[in-house]
């Protein structure tokens, strides 16, 4: 399995996000960490239409799980398996677990689409095991089988016996280079470009263009791997958003923080990505950070964002 690291804490007043992944051939584990920010994932993954499926675990803080018109509020030891693309953080810490595979690939399927529940002390354990493991690499072909037959004998579609082959270590070179992508988007005010990547790694852009796509291709979970402008102006717009929610954020400081050259340019790249404005989307993070407290424990609501908050994502100039 590929290792990835992802990091930033830029100086707004404690805001940080902790990325920790391993990605294989057809599953990923990941822990993120976010501390005084929101995160919306619908602003990105939602429109995309994933079919992709995510089991989302609470370890710290909450988080709102939009599904079927219904809003549930999942607190530590608690979790849902459902489509990516439903989830926003409420509060400013968190710390959840996430995996993800598509439909059939790694056992069973789900007996509905919303699948959700509390963990058991158990399968807790060995998903905040494995969450550890995320960030310091050794043991976790160890921690990922413990705790998928954790999850197994709670009665979610997981096999072990089927991930076991790709639990190992990904070639030396495939690894080189994620760290060298990890590593130029964990700088992101730099504005990393294909040259900077080029002169790290000892390429030419064609090797470098052969090695993203082979890297795609030995794991399909990495989606964006094969391209490293969509790898980074996609990164960009989920960091860009998350740090919207800060309460000292402008759309300028974000700017800098993510390399633009300006405001303008920032915007630029949220309309082509098919997004409001920044204005539009902090005005919406921040209203969604005010108005946690009053989130019922589930509740009748859009799955979709732009539905919910329509007056604050009209497309303004940021």
């Amino acid at each position: 399995m590929l290792y990835s690291q992802r990091r930033h804490a830029p100086d707004l007043c404690g805001a940080e996000i902790g990325l920790y992944r391993a990605i294989g051939d057809r599953v990923v584990f990941r822990r993120v960490d976010i501390r005084g920010l929101i995160h919306d994932e619908r602003l990105l993954m939602a429109p995309l239409r994933v079919e992709r499926l995510r089991l989302t675990v609470v370890l710290m803080g909450e988080l709102c799980a939009y599904v079927g018109g219904t809003e549930r509020t999942l607190r530590p030891g608690e979790y849902i398996a459902t489509r990516i693309g439903a989830m926003r953080t409420r509060g400013e810490t968190s710390v959840t677990f996430e995996l993800d595979w598509d439909p059939g690939s790694i056992g069973g399927a789900l007996a509905s689409l919303r699948t959700e529940g509390a963990l058991t002390a158990r399968s807790r354990t060995s998903l905040e095991r494995l969450g550890e493991a995320l960030s310091t690499r050794p043991l976790l072909a160890e921690a990922a089988r413990d705790a998928l037959a954790a999850l197994a004998e709670q009665g979610l579609p997981f096999d072990p016996a089927a991930l076991a082959p790709e639990l190992g270590p990904a070639d030396p070179a495939d690894q080189r280079l994620m760290d060298a992508l990890d590593a130029a988007l964990c700088r992101l005010e730099r504005s990393p470009d294909t040259e900077d990547l080029v002169r790290e790694l000892g390429y030419t852009r064609r090797t470098l263009a052969r090695r993203l796509r082979g890297l795609a291709q030995r794991h399909r979970m990495y989606e964006r791997a094969d391209d490293w402008r969509t790898e980074r102006d996609f990164y960009r717009g989920l960091v860009a958003t998350m740090f919207l929610s800060h309460p000292d954020a402008t759309t300028a400081s974000i700017a800098r923080m993510l390399g633009y050259r300006s405001p303008a340019a920032l915007c630029h790249a949220f309309k082509r990505a098919g997004l409001p404005s920044p204005g539009s989307v902090r005005r919406h993070l921040l209203a969604g950070r005010a108005g946690a407290a009053d989130c019922a424990h589930s509740r009748t609501v859009s799955d979709n964002p732009l539905a919910r908050s329509s007056k604050h994502f009209e497309h303004r100039d940021g």
